[in-house]
């Protein structure tokens, strides 16, 4: 089934939709006081009725109180919402055969869909003759919570500091990876609290500034000061390094923290206020075009955090400078023209300057639509490297149809685009006089421009998972290009239905081969070694370039174990 995420930007129409539905389904159905199965509405429609049970998925105990909803497949309309009784049971109908979205929600709770797995894919309910749909057994998960304290050396709140929390998941094809970050500023009693989590493994950071700390710059230091005030202003010279959980501060050694289903678990952070060391970051100018500052940033939990300078200087009309205190660490600095880039490891006060560093390379790239037609706008371009292409950068294609990168490390890169929502892939890529398919490009100092040739997806694909003969639910379907390193972009996955079927959406012109697997969640779906084994006893399939909006598959996706 499509998007989680998209359900629920669909979900924000579903009341003024619910209306026209009501109104849909009446005339389809004409009077409802007769029962389900013995009704035709209409010129002979038959009705069924979607019900069952809502339960813990830990306790087994049912659910009362919460809110089940229906929805079309296809658009996410609104059909019927009810409230569960004290049994936990639903009831839907009358309904006419077809396919049901069926999702709840309760308040201490995950909104859930219907069988969901990885955030995005569940299970449609399919009524229609020798369709069970009266027995639906729907188990949703208790949030979890975790809460807890930041404090000083001297068991006083912290104010001021944030709690960065990540979550493991297993979600994209490539393997373990964070996920995006859940930041909580602490209150007025250094307490925190994040609710409502997924069950799992979380890593946990927090950060903050001494109220108290002064960093005079290396610069204005007086040699001939008395003890006595260099001993002051050093007591003040001071910064909190990042703390991990579980009391570390070097992030390669914090522990993770294994959250249940519905678990509560609480974690204290004490912060220890040490010396700071002073970074002289120096970057050479260039006088006929503008040069970017130095900049300083450090990594916590894969994302990038740019710090705040104490002090910034014109060393000489031709260099630029800027000082930052900061604690004992690894550092990344970038500037000057053409932009320049090093990796710092700070165990004391260090002046550094960037000519001595690696240069970056500035790119332009073409985008073209490989059909010819005009490119979407906006239209953004980005490239992601690194095993699990935890790098990223980005930049909008401007109005020549290029898109420049003022500074990209050299190496190699996967190049995607993204504009509103459409389907699209990279699918080709020229240097020079030289055409190559796929996404991957190879960014290098001497190289040539390069031109991104861009396909558009429209094309659905309609088939059935079975089993011995018979379709199965909540099987993980994998549409997967013939050269996967270099259509990474080109994989499609759903889910099958109660009945075993499914829809991929949006597929690019291309060869492909699906396959069905079962319990293939958490599955390294995307690498090229893990998928292999499943291509032999999968279903080959070509979509034209003029494909028409649907292809339904002529065979069963044999449903493979994983």
């Amino acid at each position: 089934m499509s998007a989680r995420q998209e359900m629920r930007v669909r979900r924000l129409l579903a009341v003024a939709a619910g209306i026209l539905a009501a109104g849909w389904m009446a005339g389809m159905m004409g009077a409802q006081d007769v029962p389900v199965g013995q009704h035709t509405a209409g010129a002979g429609v038959k009705l069924y009725r979607i019900a069952g049970a809502l339960t813990d998925s830990v306790s087994g105990k049912p659910v009362a109180g919460a809110t089940m909803e229906i929805l079309t497949t296809q658009t996410f309309l609104l059909l019927q919402s009810v409230i569960t009784d004290p049994d936990g049971r639903f009831s839907f109908d009358p309904l006419p055969a077809g396919k049901f979205s069926l999702q709840a929600t309760r308040r201490g709770y995950h909104f859930q869909a219907f069988n969901e797995h990885d955030q995005q894919f569940s299970s449609a309910i399919v009524t229609g003759e020798n369709q069970d749909t009266e027995h639906i057994p729907f188990r949703i998960n208790p949030g979890g919570g975790i809460r807890g304290r930041v404090t000083d050396d001297a068991g006083e709140p912290v104010t001021d500091a944030q709690v960065v929390i990540k979550r493991w998941t297993e979600n994209g094809g490539l393997g373990e990876h964070l996920q995006p970050i859940i930041t909580n500023e602490v209150d007025d009693q250094g307490d925190f609290e994040a609710w409502n989590l997924l069950p799992g493994k979380y890593v946990l950071v927090a950060k903050a500034t001494p109220w108290f700390a002064i960093h005079p710059s290396i610069n204005t230091r007086e040699p001939a000061a008395g003890a006595d005030l260099r001993e002051a202003r050093a007591a003040l010279d001071v910064v909190y390094p990042l703390t991990y959980y579980d009391g570390v501060t070097d992030e390669r050694s914090a522990a993770q923290l294994s959250l249940a289903s519905g678990e509560t678990a609480e974690v204290n952070f004490s912060l220890h206020a040490i010396p700071a060391v002073h970074l002289t970051i120096s970057t050479p100018q260039n006088v006929d075009r503008y040069t970017p500052p130095p900049r300083l940033q450090q990594t916590i939990l894969g994302d990038a955090d740019f710090l705040q300078p104490v002090a910034a200087r014109n060393a000489s009309p031709d260099s630029s400078t800027i000082e930052y205190a900061v604690a004992p660490g690894h550092y990344s600095a970038e500037g000057g023209t053409p932009p320049h880039v090093a990796e710092i490891d700070a165990t004391g006060d260090l002046d550094f300057n960037l000519a001595a560093g690696t240069p970056t390379i500035e790119k332009t790239m073409k985008v073209r639509m490989i059909d010819g037609s005009a490119l979407p706008t906006p239209l953004e371009v980005v490239l992601l490297s690194g095993e699990q292409l935890q790098h990223r950068v980005s930049v909008q294609v401007g109005q020549k149809s290029e898109a420049q990168f003022p500074s990209i490390p050299s190496g190699q890169w996967t190049a995607f685009v993204s504009s509103n929502n459409l389907a699209l892939a990279v699918v080709g890529v020229q240097a020079g006089s030289a055409l190559k398919s796929g996404s991957n490009i190879n960014v290098a100092g001497n190289g040539s421009d390069l031109t991104l040739f861009v396909a558009r997806g429209k094309t659905r694909v309609e088939g059935f998972a079975t089993k011995d003969g018979k379709g199965e639910a909540g099987v993980m379907i994998v549409l997967v290009p013939n050269d996967p390193r270099e259509n990474l972009d080109e994989f499609r996955r759903d889910q099958s239905d109660s009945d075993g079927s499914f829809l991929l959406p949006n597929i690019i012109p291309g060869d492909y081969t699906i396959v069905a697997i079962q319990d293939g969640w958490g599955l390294e779906w995307a690498r090229p070694q893990v998928i292999r084994k499943y291509l032999t006893a999968g279903i080959p399939i070509t979509v034209p370039d003029r494909a028409g909006p649907l292809i339904k598959l002529g065979v069963p996706v044999p449903i493979q174990p994983r």
